[in-house]
Order: structure tokens, then sequence, then C-alpha cells
């Protein structure tokens, strides 16, 4: 009897439901990080970005992380004038000394510290609106309609933490446009085209050396959307690509998946199949018509037809050997030319061999690593996952492969596309890269990597929502009729981002990244003394 009274009591008291009590507590803030190349025209996009938000009452704030950097710079007394190059330009030198910066700024305080000192901006700009001065006042802080645009996330730490920080209201684009393209816009005016070219290396490639340089294509391949944006795409064309990005967000309209988009959506679902021990890859294929007619994935395969799976009674995968046997033959390659190396140099008379055989075997093992050889791929066991899909559809759909195209979680390697190529996939879309492959070099009479080029097979970067958010995109969650009628008058400066987080618990994870950012800057002053 008591328990009813309480039912009734609360009932009574609230008329909300918990989960409509619950999303009072949450924020409407939305974090959007941009990750572009170097030379792509983000600024095109970030300005589509914003005006697409304010239509939903939006107030935006862009936060260049290279502001951040630059004002090191200039409390930085001591750097080194002397490491940039005089028979560089000025434009080199000055990215260059941004990129350095951004480097030791990583290497002193952390690879994710850029993104720390952009949160605690974020925290810095709530206490002062809400007045906070202590713990105590989180209670005065309160839902906003803004959205902070993040320019631009060069390293992956830097991801993690504004994913951890902000979770579902945190979302990446990755901006892509061509090589070529990207090499003028980056040489005009005062940089060669040799530079630029270096540049946009050394944007893409710098982690392979330095684990605090920048990982831009790392980060690139996480996205939550992609876009192509290239010269002869016009602007009204990216303009509805972001504002259909921003639609999703706040599951506005009817939008739903694009066919390429459920066919990466499914490659990616096949790619979880691979028990690999490198990477875990897949692949889908559809016809001209559009209709899906086959997947894959990179795996062992097995006799009487088909890769091995979880559900074989016998498991012969790479994982139960303990040891990947593309890698163990690269190592054997490498010690045998080492050893036959050394026999001959034992076989020379060349006085003191004591003292000089340790510095050639270092200097041989050194050349060995940076040769190609470490990129070889000829020895894995796998079928790769391009593969796999072209042998499913051969087995049942082998006539509507022939100006299929072909969806692959990552860049065909020179392989497969010698493969792609013969089997008469006119188009493959790919997300991750992939630096191994040779196909564009050994296959340049018949692969193209330029959209408008006709004659050969395009391979193009996939543009659109990412796998790894298109069920939260494109599953309904709300009403969209009522008394049989679409409802179409909902007021866009109301309506709430699909994804929330709870405001306060938020705004104590930003306080902890602005309380990192003055521990680290702490110690420094203490080091110096």
């Amino acid at each position: 009897m008591e328990a009813k009274k309480l039912k009734t009591s609360y009932s009574l008291s609230s008329g909300k439901s918990t989960s409509e009590r619950v999303k009072e507590t949450h924020t409407e803030e939305v974090v959007f990080g941009i990750c572009s190349q170097l030379g792509s025209p983000k600024e095109s996009v970030i300005s589509n970005l914003k005006r697409s938000f304010e239509d939903f009452g939006y107030v935006v704030k862009i936060i260049k992380l290279s502001k951040f950097i630059e004002s090191f710079k200039s409390d930085n007394d001591n750097h080194d004038q002397t490491k940039y190059h005089k028979d560089k330009t000025p434009g080199f030198n000055k990215y260059i000394k941004k990129i350095e910066t951004g480097n030791e700024l990583r290497g002193k305080y952390g690879n994710d510290f850029l993104a720390n000192i952009a949160i605690s901006e974020i925290a810095r700009d709530k206490k002062r609106k809400f007045g906070i001065e202590t713990e105590e006042d989180v209670d005065k802080v309160q839902s906003q309609r803004i959205c902070y645009i993040i320019d631009s996330i060069k390293h992956t730490s830097e991801l993690s933490t504004f994913r951890d920080v902000y979770q579902g209201v945190f979302y990446l684009l990755s901006i892509y446009t061509p090589y070529e393209e990207r090499v003028k816009k980056l040489s005009i005016p005062d940089i060669s085209e040799n530079e630029a070219k270096e540049l946009i290396s050394i944007d893409q490639f710098e982690d392979l050396p330095n684990k605090n340089g920048q990982q831009v294509r790392k980060v690139f391949v996480d996205a939550d959307f992609f876009i192509r944006v290239e010269q002869n795409k016009e602007e009204e064309y990216f303009k509805k690509k972001i504002q259909r990005y921003v639609n999703l967000i706040f599951e506005y309209g009817i939008e739903t998946p694009t066919i390429e988009e459920r066919a990466m959506y499914e490659a990616k679902s096949a790619s979880v199949n691979s028990a690999c021990l490198s990477r875990q890859v897949g692949a889908s294929i559809i016809s001209k018509s559009g209709e899906l007619i086959a997947t894959g994935w990179n795996d062992v395969p097995k006799y009487g037809g088909d890769l091995y799976t979880s559900s074989d009674h016998i498991d012969n995968r790479c994982f139960n050997s303990g040891m990947c046997f593309n890698d163990h033959n690269k190592s054997e390659i490498k010690e045998y030319i080492k050893n036959e190396f050394k026999n001959k140099i034992n076989a020379q008379d060349f006085g003191n061999l004591a003292a000089i055989q340790n510095k050639i075997t270092t200097l041989l093992d050194e050349t060995l690593e940076e040769s190609s050889i470490k990129s070889l791929i000829e020895f894995s066991r796998s079928v790769h996952a391009e593969m796999h899909a072209i042998i499913n559809a051969g087995k049942l759909n082998g006539e509507k492969i022939r100006g299929g195209t072909l969806f692959c979680t990552t860049y065909p390697c020179h392989n497969c596309a010698r493969h792609i190529i013969a089997s008469g996939i006119e188009k493959v879309f790919y997300i991750e890269p992939y630096i191994k492959s040779k196909a564009p070099e050994l296959h340049n009479d018949s692969i193209t990597e330029d959209e408008n080029e006709t004659g050969k097979v395009k391979i193009l970067l996939f543009d659109g929502v990412a796998p790894r958010r298109y069920l939260s995109f494109f599953k309904m969650t709300q009403e969209r009729k009522e008394n049989g009628k679409l409802l179409n008058n909902i007021n866009k400066d109301k309506i709430f981002p699909t994804n929330s987080i709870p405001l306060k618990s938020l705004f104590v994870l930003e306080t902890k990244a602005a309380e990192r950012v003055k521990e680290k800057r702490s110690e420094e002053s203490e080091e110096r003394g």
C-alpha cells in the first residue's frame, strides 16, 4: 500500500518520465574537429559548417590550434633559429617552424597537450559566462546552443582526448583534396613546388621517425564524416553535403544512406571477421545498378573453398601459430643477406677486420631496414579482402562484376590491383591509405586517382558518413509522423541534437583538462628553477 502511495506521489509531482528528466540535465553543446591534409581548402568547409549550425540557432566559435602554437613560439626565447634553412623560402620556413614547435610542445607536455589547451579555453568561456569560481559553483553551468570547431587536429592523442571528454557530442570531419591541387595551392605565392611536396610529405608521414610528430594520415581515417573538396566540384555541392551531415546530427528531416555509404558499411562490417595479426580489412562489391553482389575480408584460405572462420572445427589461422608468416619470412631474408655479406667480408683480406666488421654490419642492417624489403607482402598466408570479395562475386554473380564498384576499408595493394583491373571493376573507394601499395606505379596505364580521367580504374577516397557512425545516424529515434502525416513544423532553433552529454559532468571533465595544462606548465617552471 505504501509503495503505491509513493508511486502516485512521484507521478503527480513530476509529470515527466525519468528519461525526460535526465535529458534536462544534458547540454546541447557540440564540438566539431577538423582534420585536413596540408593544402586542402578547409576554410571554405569550415565557413559552410559554421553557417549550417547557425541555421539551427547555434553560436559558433572556431578554435585554431595553430594559434596556441604561435603563442608558445613567442614565449620561447631560446628557440633555435639556425635549424631553419637559409636556402628555403620564407613561406616554407614559416610552416616548418610551426610544425616543429608543435612537435616540441607534444614532446614536453604530452601528445595531447594542444587538445587540453583547447578544452581549457572552452572551460574558461563557461566560467566567465556563468560566474563559476569554485568547484561548488558547478550547478551554475547551463546548456548552451554552441558549437566549437577545432581547427585542426594533427595527432591521434589529440583526437583521443577530444573523444574521451566530449564522447558522443564530438564529431570529426576529414577533408580530402587531390595531391596535385594541394601542391598547387601551397605553391602560391611564396613556396616552390618541391617545397610544397616536402611539406605535404612531412604533414602525412612525420610520425614514422618521430612519435611526437604530426599523424594526419592516422587521424584522417578515424573520422565520422569524409568530404572530397576538388576544383571541379562547385561550392553548392559540398555546401549541401555539409548541410546533410549537420541535419543527421539533429535528425532533422529524413536523411537515408547513399549507395556508397551502404556499401562501405558492408565492407567495414565484413572486416571484423578477419583474425589477421596485421590489420582487419573488409571489402564489398556493388553492380552498376547499385546491387550488393559480394563482401570479403582478409584471412587464411582453407581446403574446399573459402576462408577459415571461428565456426570451423579446425582453425589454422595465423594467430593459432602465434606469428605473422609475412613478417617471419621478411626477417629470414634480411638475416640471410646479412650472413652472406659477413661471409664474403671474411673471405677478403681487409687487414684489421674486427675493427670494421661491426660498423659494416650496423650500416647494412640500417640499409636493409630502410629498403623495400620491409614492405613486401608476398609471404602473407591471407587472401586479401578485395580478392575474397571478387572470388565470392564470381561464384554467384560473375557477370555483374564488370562495370561494378569495389569498396574497401584500405587502399588496394598492388597484388589486388591487378585482379581488380582484370575483373572489369571500374571504380574503387577506400578509407585508409596503404603506403606499401605500388598499384599506381605498376599499373599507371590502367589505374588513376583522378576522378575526371577516363579509360582507367578510378581509385578514390570515400566521401560520406563513416561506417563507425552509420547506425547511430541512420537509425530512426524520433517520431516522423502525426495522425498519418509527416511532421514538418519542427523548429530548427529548438531541436535537440540526437547525441548529448550531462552538462555538469562535461564541465568537470573540461576543468580536468585545464588542470593538466596548469600542471605541465608548473612542472616546466620548476625545472627552469
